[in-house]
Protein backbone atom coordinates (compact mmCIF):
# COMPACT_ATOMS: atom_id res chain seq x y z
CA UNK A 1 0.00 0.00 0.00
CA UNK A 2 1.30 3.43 -0.88
CA UNK A 3 0.79 6.68 1.00
CA UNK A 4 2.17 9.81 -0.67
CA UNK A 5 2.15 12.98 1.41
CA UNK A 6 2.38 16.20 -0.56
CA UNK A 7 1.06 19.71 -0.93
CA UNK A 8 0.93 22.34 1.81
CA UNK A 9 2.40 20.36 4.72
CA UNK A 10 1.32 23.07 7.18
CA UNK A 11 -2.28 23.07 5.89
CA UNK A 12 -5.20 21.00 7.10
CA UNK A 13 -4.73 17.29 6.40
CA UNK A 14 -6.94 15.77 3.71
CA UNK A 15 -6.78 12.10 2.71
CA UNK A 16 -7.62 11.17 -0.88
CA UNK A 17 -9.01 7.66 -1.33
CA UNK A 18 -9.41 6.44 -4.92
CA UNK A 19 -12.11 4.07 -6.08
CA UNK A 20 -11.16 0.41 -6.07
CA UNK A 21 -9.40 -0.83 -9.20
CA UNK A 22 -7.86 2.61 -9.60
CA UNK A 23 -4.91 4.69 -8.36
CA UNK A 24 -5.10 8.18 -6.87
CA UNK A 25 -3.34 9.67 -9.90
CA UNK A 26 -6.23 8.59 -12.12
CA UNK A 27 -8.99 9.73 -9.75
CA UNK A 28 -7.44 12.96 -8.48
CA UNK A 29 -4.72 13.86 -11.01
CA UNK A 30 -6.54 16.90 -12.35
CA UNK A 31 -7.07 18.45 -8.89
CA UNK A 32 -3.90 17.46 -6.98
CA UNK A 33 -1.98 20.65 -7.69
CA UNK A 34 -4.89 22.90 -6.78
CA UNK A 35 -5.77 20.98 -3.59
CA UNK A 36 -2.10 20.90 -2.65
CA UNK A 37 -1.95 24.70 -2.57
CA UNK A 38 -4.18 24.72 0.50
CA UNK A 39 -4.11 21.22 2.00
CA UNK A 40 -1.61 18.70 3.30
CA UNK A 41 -2.60 15.75 1.11
CA UNK A 42 -2.27 12.08 1.93
CA UNK A 43 -2.79 10.26 -1.36
CA UNK A 44 -3.51 6.53 -1.09
CA UNK A 45 -2.90 3.74 -3.59
CA UNK A 46 -4.27 0.37 -2.50
CA UNK A 47 -2.38 -2.92 -2.68
CA UNK A 48 -2.37 -4.10 -6.27
CA UNK A 49 -2.66 -0.52 -7.56
CA UNK A 50 0.51 0.83 -5.96
CA UNK A 51 3.06 -0.44 -8.47
CA UNK A 52 3.91 -3.51 -6.38
CA UNK A 53 3.21 -7.18 -7.12
CA UNK A 54 0.83 -7.32 -4.15
CA UNK A 55 -2.74 -8.41 -4.88
CA UNK A 56 -5.66 -6.34 -3.59
CA UNK A 57 -6.85 -8.31 -0.54
CA UNK A 58 -10.28 -6.99 0.54
CA UNK A 59 -11.71 -3.70 1.83
CA UNK A 60 -11.54 -4.74 5.51
CA UNK A 61 -7.78 -5.36 5.26
CA UNK A 62 -7.27 -2.13 3.30
CA UNK A 63 -9.30 -0.15 5.85
CA UNK A 64 -7.24 -1.59 8.72
CA UNK A 65 -4.02 -0.52 6.97
CA UNK A 66 -5.37 2.99 6.44
CA UNK A 67 -6.48 3.24 10.08
CA UNK A 68 -3.05 2.06 11.26
CA UNK A 69 -1.31 4.66 9.08
CA UNK A 70 -3.51 7.48 10.40
CA UNK A 71 -2.90 6.40 14.01
CA UNK A 72 0.86 5.99 13.62
CA UNK A 73 1.64 8.98 11.38
CA UNK A 74 -1.07 11.48 12.33
CA UNK A 75 -2.04 10.71 15.92
CA UNK A 76 -5.31 9.15 14.78
CA UNK A 77 -6.69 12.40 13.33
CA UNK A 78 -7.39 13.88 9.90
CA UNK A 79 -9.19 17.07 9.03
CA UNK A 80 -11.09 15.34 6.23
CA UNK A 81 -11.09 12.68 3.55
CA UNK A 82 -12.44 12.44 0.04
CA UNK A 83 -13.34 9.04 -1.39
CA UNK A 84 -13.95 8.66 -5.11
CA UNK A 85 -16.04 5.81 -6.43
CA UNK A 86 -18.74 6.52 -9.00
CA UNK A 87 -18.75 10.05 -7.67
CA UNK A 88 -17.18 11.57 -4.61
CA UNK A 89 -18.03 11.97 -0.95
CA UNK A 90 -16.49 14.26 1.66
CA UNK A 91 -16.01 12.98 5.19
CA UNK A 92 -15.23 15.75 7.68
CA UNK A 93 -12.55 14.84 10.22
CA UNK A 94 -13.18 14.84 13.89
Amino acid sequence: MQFDEKGNLSGKTLMLLPGTACDYQTNFGTVLERLGEKYHLICVNYDGFDGSDTIFPDMITVTEKIEKYIKEKHGGRLDGAIGSSLGSTFFPGG
